[in-house]
């Protein structure tokens, strides 16, 4: 999440709104604490990059098998 400070005020970005929800709503209703919030947030990061990451090897190997198989 991207905080915008602004005459000492801070912003959330518009963007951020529905991770903002879905933490607030973790720390209300499962009470989890600002550090376990920290952690997931971290690990959903992590898992997004290996999605992506895995998105592209199988597109790579994709296209090596595809190459292949013309060939």
């Amino acid at each position: 999440m991207q905080i915008e400070t602004e005459n000492e005020i801070r912003y959330l970005m518009y963007e951020d709104l529905p991770s903002f929800e879905r933490f607030a709503n973790w720390h209300y209703d499962l009470e989890i604490n600002l550090p376990g919030l920290e952690v997931i947030h971290e690990m959903l990061k992590k898992m997004e990059d290996l999605k992506q990451k895995n998105r592209e090897l199988m597109n790579k190997l994709s296209a090596i098998s595809d190459k292949y198989e013309d060939g």
